[in-house]
């Protein structure tokens, strides 16, 4: 019999507000402002309308909830970048003030939050595998990430650099293998799978 469900819930399985996809999508145009609208896999929809200027640093989200006209109003930071060049947005958390670069909704919340701003945690998926699982999960995490970066430009070099992407990729490649050899080391095989296998190579 499986275990009974707890009610807590992952990060993949509640509506997310990622300001690098803001960013990426063209949402956040440095000294623009933009008006749109955002979709989540789930079917939901907002109007979304940003600004990123000298003057004005905000997210704002118009949608209905329960019938209702809603209007959310999210505030952007920035900090410099630590490449020394350019700077780096974040959300401001509208309960603990602090800076994330992704807030959520869950938990029946009517506002964007940050995961620390939750009185029931926001678990990522590889806190709530088991220990046997831990290494296929991160694999399968590392490979949906490969996944995303293969669908945008790669370029290796830019003026004779290795661009961040290209880094990052070589990165993630070298953390995916570390993962891989981890599914099979003997710590990270049930016993049971042990035992049937002890048999059959017997």
């Amino acid at each position: 019999m499986g275990r009974q469900s707890t009610g807590a819930l992952e990060t993949t399985a509640v509506m997310r507000l990622d300001i690098r996809f803001l960013k990426s999508a063209g949402y956040l145009r440095k000294g623009c402002e933009t008006q749109s609208y955002i979709r989540w896999s789930s079917g939901a929809e907002m109007a979304i309308r940003t600004a990123y200027t000298s003057q004005e640093q905000f997210v704002e989200l118009l949608y209905l909830l329960r019938g209702e006209e809603r209007r959310e109003d999210i505030e952007i930071t920035t900090v410099p970048s630590n490449l020394g060049a350019g700077e780096v947005p974040y959300f401001v958390c509208p309960i603990r003030r602090s800076r994330a670069r992704i807030l959520y909704r869950a938990y029946g919340s009517p506002i964007f939050k940050s995961r620390e701003a939750y009185q029931h945690r926001i678990y990522y998926a590889g806190q709530r595998c088991s220990r046997y699982s831990r290494p296929n999960t991160r694999w399968w995490e590392i490979e949906a990430k490969l996944k995303e970066l293969d669908q945008q430009r790669h370029q290796v070099y830019y003026n004779g650099k290795e661009t961040r992407r290209h880094r990052r990729r070589m990165r993630l490649l070298e953390q995916q293998q570390q993962a891989d050899q981890a599914r099979y080391q003997p710590e990270n095989i049930p016993l049971s799978m042990r035992r049937w296998m002890a048999d059959i190579f017997s």
